[in-house]
């Protein structure tokens, strides 16, 4: 019945079983396997402490009580469940890689990626850990061992768009531009509508001063995301360095109707318009807008 997807029968059945024989180890285990499945998380973990006082060190019945609390959002008690998981089990890969998201999602990154180390250094080709690995790299700003996991990942992965795009970030950062772009073209190549890849894409020509690059990615970004106000100011900055000023203008215009009180934009808007009401027979040195706004990860 679990396998025919038949959960609430699959339970009943379970229960039978258990009326009979109430110390059933796999009984317990697998009504807590059918209760999560339906969602039923906190009656998951009941079914599990039932499994793991008749056997306090069946690893399978703590990873998944760690997985039903990880769904609870109880992120430090799915820790300590899934430390006792890979304290019977040494080499459940998927342990140490769901232990590494829990501990993403409280912020402790540094831990997340000694645990994503142990999911790969058990299953190398463990695509999901190695992403993972990189986004927890990222957070720390340890850009270079970032690209390196990423780099593992897309190896795995050639079809994974986020993967391609998150290894643009770390290079990003590390100033590798062309590097960064080639990345940030693969994942777009993947997905068209991917805006902050586009959004991102421009950024890296901005940096490179290549500006009408920087408008032509800035273009998509919006297409596919039309209140995208980072993208339209961001264009505004291009489109100010090459004294397009009435264009730049529009441009701002855009970024504050998404975000009214978007400061920069404001400010950048009003340099704008201040050209456009002086002589426009040489260049003004002056002008050039320093970057683009954030760039997101």
């Amino acid at each position: 019945l679990d396998r025919l997807q038949h959960y609430e029968e699959a339970i009943n059945s379970y229960d039978s079983a258990l009326k009979t024989q109430p110390n059933y180890l796999d009984a317990w285990n697998g009504r807590g396997n059918a209760q999560i499945k339906l969602q039923q998380y906190s009656e998951a973990i009941a079914s599990f402490d039932k499994a793991l006082k008749l056997k306090p060190d069946y690893s399978p019945a703590w990873y998944q009580r760690g997985w039903a609390l990880h769904n609870l959002r109880q992120y430090e008690e799915a820790v300590k469940s899934y430390d006792k998981a890979v304290e019977y089990e040494p080499e459940s890969a998927e342990a140490w890689y769901q232990r590494g998201n829990a501990l993403i999602n409280q912020q402790k990154y540094r831990e997340a990626v000694e645990s994503y180390d142990k999911a790969v250094q058990f299953q190398p080709n463990y695509y999901q850990a190695w992403y993972s690995r990189g986004i927890a790299l990222n957070k720390v700003q340890d850009y270079q061992q970032a690209v390196n996991a990423f780099n593992e990942a897309v190896k795995l992965n050639p079809s994974d768009s986020q993967a391609w795009y998150s290894r643009g970030w770390a290079l990003h950062q590390l100033k590798r531009y062309e590097e960064a772009i080639s990345s940030y073209n693969k994942a777009v190549r993947l997905r068209r509508t991917f805006h902050e890849a586009w959004y991102n894409l421009g950024n890296a020509f901005y940096n490179q001063k290549r500006y009408q690059d920087a408008i032509a990615s800035y273009n998509r970004a919006v297409e596919n995301k039309s209140d995208y106000y980072e993208a339209w100011y961001s264009r505004g900055n291009a489109l100010l360095n090459l004294q397009r000023y009435k264009e730049a203008v529009d441009s701002y215009d855009k970024a504050v109707r998404y975000k009214p009180d978007y400061r920069e934009a404001i400010d950048a808007r009003d340099k704008a318009q201040s050209q456009l009401k002086q002589p426009q027979d040489k260049p003004d040195a002056q002008n050039e807008q320093g970057k683009p706004d954030n760039e997101k990860r």
